[in-house]
């Protein structure tokens, strides 16, 4: 699980790679954190691990609120820097021009198997907008992307706090192929406007209940 873990990138947090169902996380000291968690609909779980510093952190809830403890614990650094001296990678947004946010913009799309065994196709539409990128769904804002270095981003709610990291994948020709958002890669389909339903991420806290 420690050889070879991939390529990297996010998984609600940055991720150095998979180490076989582990998270290989990085962190600001250059010490590495390894997560795993569990969702289902009324239960949400997790475990946190920094073998170096001799820590580790089981949480498991019974409620629908429990996305947002989580959110807390694991995907935040509270816990981390309290317990085992370590912190999240920095990620400082900065806003980008209309010319620079072009690329990104467009449709993405994806499909998921839902609890119920049914094959559901989904989708957002990304928009530039005061120099950061506005996920829209049928048409509505709900979250905002952020950037903090190239092809990096952090998801925020209305109020402008920070949910979670993303990333953009980029395909062989150098242009975005791919967005990589809550476990999820979906692809990008420039000029499209996608209006299908969204499928349940729960690990989003404090989000409209398609998201949540």
């Amino acid at each position: 699980m420690r050889r070879h873990p991939g390529p990297g990138g996010t998984l609600l947090t940055e991720l150095e790679g998979m180490g076989v169902s582990w998270w290989l996380r990085p962190s600001a000291e250059g010490v590495r954190v390894v997560q795993h968690d569990g969702d289902w609909p009324g239960m949400h779980s997790g475990l946190i691990m920094v073998p170096r510093r001799r820590f580790a952190l089981i949480m498991l809830t019974n409620s629908e609120g429990g996305s947002a403890l989580l959110n807390e614990f694991f995907f935040g650094d509270w816990a981390l820097r309290r317990f085992a001296g370590v912190r999240n990678l920095s990620a400082t947004p900065r806003a980008l021009s209309r010319r620079r946010l072009a690329q990104y913009e467009g449709g993405y799309t994806g499909q998921q198997v839902g609890a119920d065994g049914v094959l559901q196709d989904f989708g957002y539409e990304l928009t530039a907008e005061r120099g950061q990128l506005a996920l829209r769904v049928n048409g509505q804002v709900a979250f905002h992307l952020s950037f903090y270095r190239r092809d990096y981003v952090l998801v925020l709610d209305n109020s402008g706090h920070a949910l979670l990291r993303a990333n953009f994948v980029r395909g062989s020709d150098g242009r975005v192929a791919w967005l990589r958002l809550g476990g999820r890669l979906l692809r990008h389909v420039p000029g499209a406007r996608p209006q299908a339903a969204l499928p349940a991420i729960p690990v989003l806290p404090s989000a409209p209940p398609y998201l949540s």
